[in-house]
C-alpha cells in the first residue's frame, strides 16, 4: 500500500531504525507480516477490512483506542461509581467511628456502591481483555483527561479536608474518610494516567492491578460495614423499645396515680431493666452492642433525669456499648403534686 511505503520512507528520513518503525506499524494495527514487506520495500497487498479501519482511525503518531461509545460508557460508569463510593465511605466510617447511621441508610450506601461497581469493573474488564491483544491501545485519550482532572480536583478537596482536619484536630472521622477518598481518587488519577499516556512494564502493571486494588479496598468497607449491621441493627431496635417501655410507664403511673414497683409487663425487651429510685423518679437500662457518638447530646448530661411526658429514640443515644442507664422523672407524678 503506498501510505506504508511513504511512511516508512519518511521514517528512515527521520533517522529510525527499522526495529522503532516495525513497532510503530504494529502498533498502529498493521499485521507483522505487512509491517516486514514494507521494511523490505516489496509491494504491500491490502489489508483486512479491520486493518483498514484501525489504519484510519489511527493516524501515523497515535495510539489506538476503544471506540467513543465504549470509552464515554467506561468513564461515566466510572464517575458514578467513585461519586457513590466517596459517599459510602464517609457513611462507613462514620457508623463504625460511632456516629449514628441507619441501618437502611448503611445497606442503601453498600447497594449503590456494589450496583455502580459492577458494571464499571465488566466495562474495565472488557478494556483489558482488548488491552491483551492491543498492549498500546487506550481507553479514550480525551475521556481520560477529563477523568484524571475531575478526580484531581477531588483528590485536592479530600486532601484540604484531610489536612485543616488534622490541624485543627478534628473528629477522627473526618480524617479517617477523607484520607481514604483522597486514596480512592489518586488510584484512578494513576491507573488512567499510565492507560492514556503510560508506556512500558510500569504502565501494564498500573493498569493490571486497578481492579484488585479496588476490591482490597472496598472488600474491606464492605466486611466491616456488614459486621456493623447487626450490632447497628440491634441498637436501632433497643432505643425503640427503651422509648417503648418509657411511655408504657408513663401511661401506667397516669392510670395508677403512681410508679409501678416493678418492670413486669411494661418492660418492651429482655434486655432492658426497670428500677424505681424515688416516689418520682425511675432508670430504665438497656445493652448497647456498639458505641454511639451523637453530637446532639453532650456526655455531661448522662445524670440529668428526663421528663418522661415525650420521649423519642435519639434520648437513648451518646453512650457506649454495654449496659447503659438513663434516668426519668414521672411527669405524671409531679403533675399531682403541683395540683
Amino acid at each position: 500500500m503506498p501510505e506504508l511505503q511513504t511512511f516508512v520512507s519518511q521514517a528512515r528520513e527521520k533517522g529510525l531504525s527499522d526495529d522503532q518503525i516495525r513497532s510503530a506499524l504494529t502498533a498502529q494495527g498493521w499485521d507483522t507480516a505487512v509491517a516486514e514487506a514494507a521494511l523490505l520495500g516489496l509491494e504491500v497487498p491490502k489489508g483486512s477490512g479491520d486493518q483498514q479501519a484501525i489504519a484510519q482511525s489511527h493516524p501515523q503518531g497515535s495510539r489506538p483506542s476503544l471506540s467513543p461509545m465504549m470509552a464515554a460508557l467506561h468513564h461515566v460508569l466510572l464517575w458514578f461509581f467513585v461519586g457513590s463510593s466517596a459517599v459510602t465511605i464517609a457513611g462507613v466510617v462514620a457508623s463504625l467511628s460511632g456516629l449514628h447511621v441507619t441501618t437502611q441508610t448503611l445497606a442503601s450506601m453498600i447497594a449503590v456502591t456494589i450496583v455502580t461497581f459492577v458494571p464499571y469493573a465488566i466495562f474495565f474488564t472488557l478494556y483489558l481483555l482488548k488491552l491483551r491483544k492491543t498492549p498500546d491501545l487506550i481507553p479514550g485519550k480525551v475521556w481520560s483527561i477529563i477523568t484524571i482532572c475531575l478526580h484531581s480536583v477531588t483528590a485536592m478537596i479530600a486532601a484540604i479536608t484531610l489536612v485543616v482536619s488534622l490541624i485543627t484536630q478534628g473528629e477522627y472521622s473526618v480524617q479517617l474518610s477523607a484520607g481514604l477518598i483522597m486514596g480512592l481518587n489518586l488510584v484512578v488519577i494513576l491507573t488512567y494516567g499510565f492507560a492514556a499516556f503510560g508506556k512500558g512494564k510500569l504502565r501494564k502493571i498500573v493498569v493490571w492491578a486497578h481492579i484488585p486494588v479496588l476490591l482490597a479496598l472496598f472488600g474491606t468497607l464492605f466486611i466491616m460495614s456488614v459486621m456493623q449491621l447487626g450490632p447497628a441493627s440491634h441498637d436501632e431496635q433497643l432505643r425503640k423499645d427503651l422509648a417503648a417501655t418509657v411511655t408504657a410507664v408513663y401511661e401506667n403511673t397516669l392510670t395508677n396515680k403512681r410508679l409501678p414497683e416493678n418492670g413486669n409487663g411494661l418492660v418492651k425487651s429482655s434486655e432492658i431493666t426497670y428500677e424505681k429510685k424515688t416516689d418520682s423518679t425511675y432508670e430504665v437500662c438497656g445493652v448497647f452492642q456498639t458505641t454511639s457518638r451523637n453530637s446532639g447530646y453532650s456526655t455531661s448530661y448522662r445524670n440529668y433525669a428526663y421528663d418522661d411526658s415525650y420521649v423519642y429514640e435519639s434520648q437513648f443515644e451518646g453512650s457506649g456499648s454495654g449496659k447503659q442507664c438513663f434516668d426519668f422523672t414521672s411527669s405524671a407524678i409531679e403533675d399531682m403534686r403541683v395540683y
